[in-house]
C-alpha cells in the first residue's frame, strides 16, 4: 500500500509541475548536498519563498521512495551511489542533466495552494541525498551553487532510527578505499562496525557519509550550512546565505523561519519551532543520552571528525 501511494504521488508531483513555465535567468540554480532528517526540507521551502523559484526534492532517492528512472541508474547501496567506474559516473551526470533540462521530471513542486509555488520561475533549487561524493563533479560540469547542509550526527541519527530508517555503514565500508582513511581509523572502524552500539554505527556512518563534502570545504565554491546555526541565528545566517546564492527576498524568507514543514513529524516539535524555543529544537537530545554507555562515541569524534565540525557533548 505505501508502494502504490508513493507511486500515485510522484506522478501527481510530475504532472503539476508542468503547468510551471520556465524562463531563463543569470542566476544559477541551487544544489543542496544533504542527508536523511537534517532539517534540509526546511531549508529549501525557506529558500523557494522567493519569488520566481521552484524546486526538486530527492531526485536520486531509490531507497526510501518509489523513483520510476532506478533502472536507469548505476546500482546503489543502501541507497548511496558510489560509481567506482567512469561510465557509472556519467550515467549518474547525464541523469541529472536531464533533470536540470526539464527532460526528466521527478519529485518537482507539485503543492500548487502553497505560497512557494510559483507559476513562472527563472531558477530552481535541487535537494539531493546520496551522491555526496559527487559534489566535486557536478559543481565542475553544471553552473551550480553548491550547498553542504549537516546536521549534528547524533540527533540525526537518533531521528533516522526513530524511524527505522536503515543504517548505511556497510555500504561504505564495501567503497572505504574510496574515502582516504588511514590504518588507525579503518581498525577504528572495524571496532566499531563489530561491537559498537547501533547508535554508533549510524553516527560513524553519518561521518563517513559526510567525509568526501567535509574535505572539500576548503573549497570557496561550496557553501557550509549548519542546521545548528539556522535554527538558533536565522536573523544573522539566511541573510548571509542569501548574498552567497543571490536571493534578494531576505525579509521574505525570514518571515518562514518560525513556520513547521510536513517533516516534522511531533505536535511538540511543531509547538518548538511555534514558540521559538530554539535552544530545545537543537540540544534536547542531549538530555536523552547516557554518554557512558557509548565507549566508541568519543573516538568517533577524536578520530573520524577530523574538521572539528561537532563534539560529543
Amino acid at each position: 500500500m505505501s508502494f502504490d501511494r508513493s507511486k500515485i504521488k510522484n506522478i501527481l508531483k510530475n504532472s503539476f509541475s508542468r503547468l510551471q513555465i520556465v524562463k531563463h535567468s543569470k542566476k544559477k540554480d541551487i544544489v543542496i548536498f544533504s542527508s536523511r532528517r537534517s532539517g534540509s526540507t526546511w531549508l529549501l521551502n525557506l529558500l523557494s519563498n522567493e519569488q520566481g523559484t521552484r524546486f526538486v526534492s530527492q531526485p536520486f532517492d531509490t531507497l526510501l521512495n518509489y523513483n520510476p528512472f532506478i533502472n536507469k541508474l548505476p546500482k546503489s547501496f543502501s541507497g548511496h551511489f558510489f560509481c567506482n567506474n567512469s561510465y557509472d559516473k556519467e550515467v549518474i551526470l547525464s541523469h541529472f542533466k536531464s533533470i536540470v533540462n526539464r527532460e526528466t521530471l521527478i519529485n518537482t513542486q507539485w503543492k500548487i495552494w502553497h505560497s512557494n509555488f510559483n507559476f513562472i520561475s527563472n531558477r530552481c533549487i535541487y535537494k539531493v541525498f546520496y551522491i555526496k561524493n559527487f559534489i566535486e563533479a557536478i559543481s565542475s560540469r553544471f553552473d551550480i551553487y553548491p550547498v553542504l547542509l549537516i546536521r549534528h550526527p547524533i540527533p540525526t541519527s537518533l531521528s533516522n532510527i526513530g524511524l527505522g530508517w536503515p543504517c548505511s555503514l556497510d555500504a561504505f565500508i564495501h567503497h572505504i578505499q574510496l574515502l582516504g582513511l588511514s590504518n588507525i581509523q579503518i581498525e577504528l572502524i572495524n571496532d566499531i562496525y563489530n561491537k559498537g552500539t547501533e547508535l554508533e554505527r549510524y553516527v560513524l556512518s553519518w561521518y563517513l557519509e559526510n567525509r568526501i563534502p567535509l574535505m572539500k570545504l576548503q573549497d570557496k565554491k561550496l557553501l557550509l550550512i549548519k542546521y545548528e546555526d539556522l535554527v538558533l541565528q536565522p536573523e544573522l545566517v539566511i541573510p548571509n546565505i542569501c548574498d552567497e546564492l543571490e536571493i534578494e527576498q531576505v525579509d521574505k524568507i525570514l518571515s518562514y523561519v518560525n513556520k513547521p514543514v510536513d517533516t516534522v513529524l511531533t505536535d511538540k516539535k511543531k509547538k518548538q519551532i511555534l514558540m521559538r524555543k530554539t535552544s530545545c529544537i537543537v540540544n534536547s537530545w542531549r538530555d536523552k543520552l547516557d554518554h557512558e554507555r557509548f565507549e566508541y562515541m568519543q573516538p568517533i569524534f577524536d578520530s573520524i571528525d577530523e574538521w572539528s565540525i561537532y563534539s560529543f557533548f
